[in-house]
């Protein structure tokens, strides 16, 4: 019986070859398409796994509408400043708040200047996210003013293959 169905699809593959190729086209394109949206949503949910308390990490955002422009509400991440003290002092449940603000700016060290994008952050970064600390304060890498954590990539930038630790 099973060889009776292969042998009629055959024939009609053999018989109508133009609605075949463009079906067999269109299955490919399709597979494809399904292939490189799984890849890609695999891709965007990769970020950040490291983090040892990663179910514990949420973004706050801002829902408003403007009414100016009629386009419903809005959603935001920007957020005004005393936002994050209130959350940590006045929301049971929450343990740590930092704030990210992301630029750029200048840095030099010994009359050479480099143009670094910067994120300015509270002190309690670093206890939410476990990003590896190569060199320096483990425990509290923010925890005095003037302190500044660098990538990898900004310290060579800006000072070559010298020590970054205690440098002005």
């Amino acid at each position: 019986m099973f060889k009776n169905y292969i042998k009629i699809a055959w024939r009609n593959i053999a018989k109508r070859k133009t609605n075949t190729a463009i079906s067999t086209l269109g299955l490919a394109v399709a597979f494809t398409c399904c292939t490189f949206l799984f890849l890609t949503t695999a891709y965007e949910f990769s970020f950040d796994r490291f983090h040892d308390n990663k179910n514990q990490i949420f973004k706050v955002y801002n829902n408003y509408s403007s009414p100016v422009n009629n386009e419903g509400i809005t959603r935001s991440a920007a957020m005004s400043i005393p936002v994050s003290p209130m959350l940590k002092n006045e929301v049971p449940g929450i343990e740590k708040v930092t704030r990210i603000l992301n630029g750029e700016s200048g840095a030099m060290y010994q009359n050479k200047e480099q143009s670094l994008q910067v994120n300015y952050v509270d002190d309690d970064f670093f206890g939410i996210f476990s990003f590896p600390v190569i060199a320096g304060n483990r425990q509290a890498p923010l925890g005095g003013i003037g302190n500044v954590v660098l990538s990898e990539y900004a310290a060579k930038k800006l000072l070559g293959n010298e020590d970054p630790i205690g440098k002005l």
